[in-house]
């Protein structure tokens, strides 16, 4: 269904049609409501909205849609990892990666926020500074459970 809503707006906002754009937006919002009253916790359709959102041109909307993430669950490093993952799937890694920051800072305990932010940064050639990240789960104390993380850190060191 979002697929097919993802084109339908897609075909209007490219062809500069207002009425169909907007035809198209209201039904998109219509199912979410409804989905909302289902599944109001699902954080994956807040990102499907705000994608087409922004395949409307719209950023303020889509803004308005990814931000119920946040206002849920303000303190909850998985609300931030949703921004952080629709930008991210954006192509826009600057703020990705101030996402992945933000969920550390609500989740201390968890070394994946570190770990995928360095992985991130790795990426965008910004290395010494996702070393230091890889460094930090290394040097943590983490529950026995997160162990995998620090492996995987050493193993990202030697790769640097």
């Amino acid at each position: 269904l979002w697929q097919q809503y993802q084109s339908k707006i897609s075909d209007a906002a490219s062809q500069k049609d207002e009425a169909a754009l907007d035809d198209w937006l209201a039904r998109a919002e219509a199912t979410w409501l409804r989905y909302q009253e289902v599944d109001p916790m699902n954080d994956a359709m807040v990102a499907q909205m705000a994608t087409l959102q922004i395949t409307a041109g719209k950023r303020d909307r889509a803004w308005l849609y990814l931000s119920t993430a946040l206002d849920r669950r303000p303190r909850d490093a998985n609300s931030h990892y949703t921004l952080s993952q629709w930008y991210r799937n954006r192509g826009d890694n600057e703020q990705a990666q101030r996402w992945l920051a933000s969920a550390y800072q609500w989740d201390t305990a968890n070394p994946r926020w570190l770990y995928e932010r360095g992985q991130l940064l790795g990426t965008m050639g910004r290395k010494e500074e996702a070393r230091q990240l890889y460094q930090q789960i290394v040097d943590g104390q983490w529950a026995n459970g997160l162990q995998g993380y620090v492996t995987s850190a050493k193993e990202a060191l030697g790769r640097l």
